[in-house]
């Protein structure tokens, strides 16, 4: 093994030439040579930075956005579980541009309490104008052919116990961070769970922002990116 590796050692030293020095500002003397392996595809690409929903283009024949549309094989059903927190409310209840970062949007904001279920519901399952007609389902029956797909229902409002800053934070992580007297590892699943919830399910310290979800582990085992099962 050791005289093969010197081989191609030295194999791969006599195919890239002798080492040469150049300033940082002045090419290197090989770099004008053509590439010994040329990629076959034009090379038309975008940083997704810069990419916009004009820029999305669908699998050819295909139509997994339209709810008509089902999987070939399964359809798995997510529970979609809504936590606030004592001191953070959800940003889409608050007035428009309210926020230190100037959300929420115009077209998603002063959302009573109350109907926020049913607006994340929506927003993740039925193709419209403020999802830009692309739905999680249609997600998952891309990354899997048109095989599986999901089906999300909410629950919720649960207010938790604790303040938000409490949450998602382990003993030995940002020592000092909360403030003074106030226990930064609380956990969400024994204090989520919707009525008739198995008290037995196993849970983790999660932390959910005032925008978006939290749920007890039972319902975060897909075979995905998505927190269906």
């Amino acid at each position: 093994m050791t005289v093969v590796a010197t081989v191609l050692a030295t194999a791969a030293a006599i195919a890239a030439g002798p080492a040469r020095a150049t300033p940082d500002d002045t090419p290197s003397a090989g770099s004008a040579r053509p590439s010994l392996v040329r990629p076959i595809d034009p090379q038309q690409w975008r940083n997704p930075d810069d990419m916009t929903w004009a820029d999305y283009r669908a699998v050819p024949g295909t139509r997994w956005a339209d709810p008509d549309v089902k999987p070939t094989q399964r359809t798995f059903k997510g529970a979609l579980v809504l936590l606030d927190y004592r001191d953070e409310e959800f940003t889409v209840s608050r007035p428009a541009g309210s926020t230190l970062f100037g959300n929420p949007q115009a077209s998603a904001s002063d959302i009573p309490r109350a109907r926020l279920p049913r607006f994340y519901q929506d927003f993740l399952n039925i193709p419209g104008p403020l999802n830009n007609g692309h739905t999680i389902n249609e997600y998952w029956m891309e990354d899997s052919g048109g095989r599986i797909g999901v089906d999300l229902t909410a629950f919720g409002v649960y207010r938790m116990p604790g303040k938000s800053y409490q949450y998602g934070v382990e003993d030995s992580m940002n020592p000092g961070a909360c403030p003074a007297g106030t226990p930064a590892t609380r956990t969400s699943g024994p204090t989520a769970r919707p009525p008739g919830w198995p008290m037995s399910a196993p849970t983790r310290r999660t932390r959910s922002t005032s925008s978006s979800t939290s749920r007890p582990d039972r319902t975060s085992r897909p075979p995905g990116r998505s927190s269906a099962r």
